[in-house]
C-alpha cells in the first residue's frame, strides 16, 4: 500500500466522520424545530377554534389529526431524514462512479430520470388521496373507541355491546383496506 492511497483513505475516513456528526446534529435540530412548531400550531388552533367548530368536529377526528401529525414529526421524520441522506449520497456516489468510468451513460440516465420524475408526479396525487382516505377511515374507529370507554357500563346493561363491537370490527376492516392500499402505493413512489 502506497503513501498516497493511505492519505486518501484518511481523508475519506475524516469526511465520513464529519458527515455522520453533521447528519445527526442536523436531524436533531430539524426534529426539535418541527416538533415545537407543530405542537404550537396544533395547540393554538384548538384553543382558538370557534364554538361551532368544536361542537361539529367529533373527538375522534381531533385525536386522529393530533396523533397522526405528532407521530409524523416526533418519530418518523428523523428516520426518514437519515434514510434519505444515506440513500441519496449512495445513489450520487454510484452515479458519479458510473459516469466517471463510462461517460456515455449520461444520456440514458437523464432520460430515465425525467421519465421517473414524470411518473412520480403523476402518481403522487393518488398517494395523497389514499392518505386522506386512510385518515377519514381511522376517525370513526377512534370515536367508537372513545364511545366504548365512556358508555361501557350502559352497553353491557343494555345488551347492545355486541352490535357496537361488530360495527367497530367493520370500521377496522374498512380502515385496513385503505391503510394497506396506501402503503402499497407509497412503496414504489
Amino acid at each position: 500500500v502506497s503513501a498516497p492511497s493511505i492519505g486518501l483513505f484518511c481523508i475519506l475516513c475524516a469526511m465520513t466522520v464529519v458527515f455522520v456528526i453533521s447528519r445527526n446534529v442536523l436531524t436533531a435540530v430539524a426534529v426539535l424545530a418541527g416538533s415545537t412548531k407543530l405542537h404550537g400550531a396544533l395547540s393554538n388552533g384548538v384553543l382558538h377554534a370557534d364554538t361551532q367548530t368544536v361542537l361539529a368536529v367529533p373527538v375522534g377526528q381531533v385525536l386522529n389529526r393530533f396523533g397522526a401529525d405528532v407521530d409524523q414529526v416526533d418519530t418518523r421524520i428523523a428516520q426518514v431524514m437519515t434514510v434519505f441522506m444515506q440513500t441519496s449520497l449512495g445513489a450520487l456516489a454510484g452515479i458519479g462512479l458510473a459516469l466517471w468510468v463510462q461517460p456515455f451513460l449520461c444520456l440514458p440516465m437523464v432520460v430515465l430520470g425525467v421519465h421517473y420524475w414524470k411518473t412520480r408526479q403523476f402518481f403522487r396525487h393518488s398517494a395523497r388521496d389514499l392518505k386522506r382516505l386512510e385518515g377519514i377511515c381511522r376517525s370513526p374507529i377512534l370515536t367508537t373507541g372513545a364511545f366504548l370507554c365512556d358508555a361501557s357500563d350502559e352497553l353491557v346493561l343494555d345488551g347492545s355491546n355486541e352490535q357496537v363491537l361488530h360495527d367497530l370490527a367493520l370500521q377496522v376492516e374498512m380502515w385496513s383496506r385503505s391503510y394497506f392500499t396506501m402503503h402499497c402505493a407509497n412503496r414504489w413512489l
